[in-house]
C-alpha cells in the first residue's frame, strides 16, 4: 500500500511529464516551421546569378600608313596610324607599336598581348591590368628567337573581365627593317633660318629590302613640316633641304624605310629623331 503522500507525488510526476512533453512538441513544431520556411524563402530566391557576358570585342587598328602620306582627309601621324615601326634610340633595332580601340566595358580585369610570325611560334608578349590603355609597344625584350627583321610580326589581344569572361580581337601584322643611322647633323643642332639645312644618314644601314627611304622634318607639334623620299637604287644617303626654316622654332628630323611585298605584308623601319634649332 502507498502512502498518501506517495500517491500525491506519483500523480504530480505525471503530470509534468504531460506538461514537458506538451512544451517539447510546441517547440519541435515551431522548429520545424522555421526550417520549412528557410528553405522555402531560399528556394524562392534560386541561385545567385553568374556573369556569362563576355567583353567586347577588340578592334585591333592595321597601319593605315605614314607620316608624308597623303590621304583623302589627313596627314597621318605617328600617334594615330596603327600598328607601326617606332624608334628604340641610337643604333638600336626598332619595337613595334600596335594599338586598338577603347573597350566601354567597366568590368575589365587584364588584357593579354599575343605574337607570332611564321618562324615564331604563339607567345604571351605582355599582361596588361591597366583595361584603359589602347597602346602596347613591344620591346622583344624576352624575345630569343633566330631575327627580328626582315620579318612580318602578327598581334592580337585577348581581355578578360571579372568573372573570366574573355574575347579575342582581329589580328594585325606588320614587318620590320634594318633601322637607318643618321649620321649628320648631331642632334640639337643649332642653324641660321637663312642657313642650308644638310641632312645625311649611313650608308649601310639602308635595309636591302627597302624599297622607298623618306627624310621627314617635323615642326613643334609633330606634325610634318616637309618630306621627301628618295629610290634605294639612287643610293642618295644626304640632301639639302630647300625649304627656309622658321627663325626661332624647333624641329626635328629623322629618317624612315619602307618595303611592301606584293602580298599586303608591310615592313618599314625609323631611325632616331634628331633636333634642330632655329635661332
Amino acid at each position: 500500500m502507498f502512502s498518501w503522500q506517495e500517491i500525491k507525488m506519483k500523480k504530480f510526476y505525471k503530470i509534468s511529464c504531460i506538461f514537458v512533453a506538451k512544451k517539447m512538441k510546441l517547440y519541435i513544431g515551431i522548429l520545424l516551421i522555421i526550417i520549412i520556411a528557410f528553405f522555402f524563402s531560399c528556394a524562392k530566391e534560386g541561385p545567385e546569378e553568374v556573369d556569362k557576358i563576355p567583353p567586347t570585342n577588340p578592334h585591333l587598328i592595321p597601319h593605315l600608313g605614314d607620316p608624308g602620306d597623303d590621304t583623302v582627309s589627313i596627314f597621318l601621324t605617328d600617334e594615330g596610324n596603327g600598328i607601326d615601326a617606332v624608334s628604340a634610340g641610337p643604333g638600336e633595332q626598332n619595337y613595334i607599336q600596335i594599338m586598338w580601340n577603347y573597350l566601354p566595358d567597366d568590368d575589365l580585369h587584364h588584357i593579354i598581348v599575343y605574337r607570332f610570325s611564321n618562324e615564331d611560334s604563339l607567345s604571351v608578349v605582355d599582361v596588361l591590368y591597366n583595361t584603359q590603355d589602347t597602346v602596347f609597344i613591344d620591346e622583344f625584350n624576352t624575345y630569343t628567337g633566330h631575327r627580328l627583321y626582315p620579318k612580318i610580326w602578327s598581334y592580337y589581344i585577348q581581355p578578360y573581365d571579372e568573372a573570366g569572361n574573355s574575347s579575342i580581337s582581329d589580328t594585325v601584322r606588320y614587318g620590320l627593317l634594318v633601322s637607318p643611322m643618321l649620321t649628320y647633323p648631331p642632334d640639337e643642332h643649332q642653324i641660321s633660318g637663312m642657313d642650308t639645312l644638310l641632312l645625311a644618314w649611313e650608308a649601310g644601314s639602308i635595309s636591302e629590302n627597302a624599297s622607298s627611304v623618306r627624310v621627314l622634318i617635323f615642326n613643334s607639334d609633330h606634325s610634318v613640316y616637309w618630306h621627301y623620299d628618295i629610290d634605294p637604287m639612287q643610293s642618295i644617303y644626304s640632301i639639302e633641304v630647300d625649304d627656309n626654316l622658321i627663325s626661332r622654332q624647333t624641329y626635328y628630323w629623322r629618317v624612315d624605310v619602307f618595303f611592301e611585298d606584293g602580298s599586303g605584308g608591310k615592313y618599314g623601319a625609323e631611325s632616331e629623331e634628331r633636333t634642330i634649332i632655329v635661332q
